[in-house]
């Protein structure tokens, strides 16, 4: 499992750096002059993926239990995390993420907020309705209010 993890933060290095480098430079549109470049928040981003990667990868193959040493855990003998469940379940909240924009667009961000939540509370094992409806209806209505009043972006 240690070299998953070493692979998959150093593949998202490399992504970071492939954004840096050639993406975000072809794609952004130029500075107008006014406010941020339009490229500011991409390069923001890629910068903090590089910074929380570099340090879980040295501990990966630096660590105590490194993956490159000799005398590591052998992974052949660790129970596999890919399991039938494990996938359903990972299907399961990919297709509630999926459906999450083309839902607001049908009923409204208030009411497609609500049942996404309601929804990914369920699929977490969240069984007590009181928690879900105050936990569904107050995170949805905080960030309509901010998006709408504080932040002046309009919301479907």
């Amino acid at each position: 499992m240690r070299k998953a993890v070493f692979y998959t933060y150093f593949s998202v290095f490399l992504f970071s750096i492939l954004c840096m480098v050639w993406l975000i430079p072809a794609y952004c549109p130029p500075f107008s002059g006014f406010g941020m470049p339009p490229s500011a928040l991409p390069y923001t981003l890629c910068v903090i993926m590089i910074i929380f990667s570099i340090p879980i990868m040295l501990r990966t193959y630096l660590g105590r239990k490194s993956i490159f040493r000799k005398d590591s855990v052998d992974e052949d003998k660790r129970p596999n995390p890919l399991t039938l469940p494990n996938w359903v379940h990972l299907v399961l909240f990919s297709a509630v993420f999926f459906a999450t924009m083309p839902l607001m667009q049908l009923i409204g961000f208030i009411p497609g907020g609500i049942v996404v939540l309601v929804m990914l509370q369920l699929l977490c094992g969240n069984l007590n309705p009181v928690r879900i409806a105050m936990v569904s209806v107050c995170t949805t209505v905080i960030v309509w209010l901010c998006m709408t009043y504080i932040l002046a972006v309009p919301m479907p």
